[in-house]
């Protein structure tokens, strides 16, 4: 009998071993790090809203102590030092997989574009909920990785994802506060569904 039991709880162990979950890869890991923090900038976008007559910050001029003037010449570090309040903390606008750039520890201090992995969607309103609000920065039109500031994207650009970061896959969040996470032909049908023919984006 104690044979038998010995054998069950070898037999148990061998079973646990052999079909417990894999740990997520560092990769896995990090785009749901890149995930969480783009809703995080979501909410913040959203909180800042209530204050300010349900508009975005793209949405407010300059002369009020916003940055739409700022980020319509692509620069949108503004942006966020406009949400800082919401965000509490600059690290969360770093995509974990970015190794190009360095997370900011203060919104007041040195804090620019080299901190900041996300887009800014420049046409992003609660009144449209499929447009861009923010996301990965490392999408490529037409075979080339868009660079610092304004590009504008139309429904018949070839667009995809470039391979470093999230093995060809990326974060998007859309202006109702969600974040979905897209493949290349998803990206591609997202900017067909954003109920526009151009998406204005600045990226850092």
């Amino acid at each position: 009998m104690l044979e038998l039991l010995a054998v069950i709880m070898v037999l148990a162990l061998v079973a646990i071993v052999l079909f417990a979950p894999e740990p997520p890869s560092k990769a896995r890991t990090a785009r749901i790090v890149c995930f969480n923090n783009l809703k995080q900038v979501g909410q913040a976008f959203w909180f800042w809203s209530i204050d300010n007559n349900g508009r975005f910050p793209m949405q407010v001029a300059a002369s009020s102590g916003n940055p739409l003037e700022v980020i319509n010449a692509g620069h949108i570090a503004p942006t966020f030092i406009t949400l800082s309040n919401q965000l509490n903390t600059p690290k969360v606008l770093l995509c974990p997989a970015d190794l190009k750039r360095k997370a900011g520890t203060d919104f007041l201090k040195a804090f620019d574009e080299t901190n900041i992995s996300y887009f800014v969607g420049l046409d992003a309103a609660q009144t449209a909920p499929n447009m861009f609000l923010t996301g990965d920065d490392n999408i490529e039109l037409n075979g080339k990785l868009i660079g610092r500031g304004r590009s504008d994207i139309t429904t018949n650009s070839v667009v995809s994802w470039s391979d470093e970061r999230h093995k060809k896959q990326g974060n998007v969040g859309l202006a109702d506060g969600s974040v979905q996470g897209f493949s290349t032909t998803a990206l591609r049908t997202a900017i067909q569904n954003t109920g526009t023919n151009v998406i204005r984006v600045a990226f850092p």
